[in-house]
């Protein structure tokens, strides 16, 4: 991995079609009544999750976005990763679990081969 590469992993940008059928599909709900306006929020919200959500590795450690909020861990706090049999994949960090949502289960061993390979401890 180079100085300056960054691994990304999340949801595939296809999956805003879906979201823009969903947009459809609310605008003659929302539009009927005031009171259901707000469900002309939900696609909005489902389509900058799938624009903004991401596990990044880096040289420096994990970046993770959920949508609106990004955090970045050091590798000196990871402490590994939690595949669970059912729900999202867990970063174990500083004793705390994050849960790992933008990550595909499929991507689990290429997150774990990129983080080895910046972090540059040996898989065991």
């Amino acid at each position: 991995m180079a100085d300056s590469e960054r691994v990304r992993f999340g949801p595939e940008r296809i999956a805003i079609a879906p979201v823009l059928v969903m947009a459809i599909g609310a605008i003659p709900l929302g539009l009927s009544s005031p009171w259901l306006r707000w469900v002309l929020l939900v696609p909005v919200a489902c389509a900058v999750w799938v624009l903004r959500a991401r596990v990044v590795v880096a040289r420096d450690g994990l970046e993770v976005c959920h949508g609106l909020t990004t955090r970045r861990y050091p590798w000196n706090t990871v402490e590994g990763f939690d595949v669970p049999r059912r729900g999202p994949v867990r970063l174990l960090t500083g004793g705390r679990q994050v849960a790992l949502t933008p990550l595909p289960r499929r991507q689990v061993r290429e997150l774990v081969a990129a983080c080895t390979s910046a972090s540059g401890v040996a898989a065991g």
